[in-house]
């Protein structure tokens, strides 16, 4: 409740008290920096009574299908009932992940710690194959290092340096006949 007193261009006052309800944002629970691979679809839904607004453009949901492997942000408006609007970014990279199956990204990949300031431990569990590829992307898609990972049972272990990059996002790719997986790395 409010006390509000209005004075006019004559001096005329007048008091009374208003009552406000404040209709709350939407709520979002959007996963961060998900990888979506590129066979694949992936939906970013902003929930019940909500819509969303990129570029423009008002829609339901997000679907991300079709996009060419990388790594995407969208700035974004979610808004409610209410006509409340909140700004949200979604962040994801695309990958292609055929030919994968036999080993899952939360499986084979273990990276830490993520965020870093120079180095980090990469662990690699459960390798079906051989040899393997392990390369570091930079946000432009460049390989900002790479080596030849030959597994030991299946199991793998490093600790990498990667102090002498610029800070940002990157993208931890293993590579093996079969396809690529992919996890993202902060350096700070």
């Amino acid at each position: 409740l409010f006390n509000v007193t209005v004075t006019n261009e004559f001096g005329c006052s007048d008091s009374d008290t208003v009552r406000v309800e404040l209709n709350p944002l939407p709520m979002v629970d959007f996963p961060q920096d998900t990888l979506v691979c590129a066979e694949d679809a992936t939906v970013f839904d902003p929930g019940a009574g909500s819509v969303i607004i990129i570029n423009g453009i008002l829609l339901e949901s997000f679907v991300v299908d079709g996009f060419a492997p990388g790594d995407y942000t969208f700035e974004a408006v979610v808004v409610n009932e209410f006509d409340c609007r909140l700004p949200v970014e979604l962040n994801f990279t695309v990958d292609v992940c055929v030919g994968a199956e036999d080993i899952t990204l939360e499986e084979a990949i273990e990276i830490f710690p993520n965020p870093t300031s120079g180095w980090v431990w990469v662990h690699l569990r459960n390798l079906k194959e051989s040899s393997y590829q392990l390369q570091v992307l930079d946000a432009a898609g460049r390989v900002v290092r790479q080596s030849r990972i030959l597994p030991l049972q299946g199991n793998y272990q490093a600790e990498i340096g990667l102090a002498a990059l610029p800070a940002g996002a990157y993208l931890v790719r293993l590579i093996s006949g079969n396809g690529l997986l992919s996890r993202r790395l902060i350096i700070e």
